[in-house]
């Protein structure tokens, strides 16, 4: 997860954490968690925040999918 992005997102969308943890249903530690890369993000709640940022297809995987892509690409090119 890219958390810059995420905070960015949710900083252009006027929200907090402690907002978006309450909308989620979890507590601030559980939210923290998911944005500090300790926890990951249910699916569910991450169409959620798709929803609620009002996210392209292709911003949710910048913020959500990064690191996967990241490590996909980066595995594909060690092996060429």
């Amino acid at each position: 997860m890219d958390e810059i992005k995420f905070r960015q997102a949710m900083i252009a969308n006027r929200d907090t954490q402690t907002k978006l943890a309450e909308a989620l249903g979890l507590s601030q530690s559980g939210i923290s968690d998911r944005i500090n890369g300790k926890t990951d993000f249910k699916l569910s709640e991450i169409n959620f925040i798709i929803q609620r940022y009002h996210l392209s297809p292709s911003e949710a995987n910048t913020i959500f999918f990064a690191d996967l892509v990241s490590e996909k690409d980066t595995k594909e090119a060690s092996t060429c």
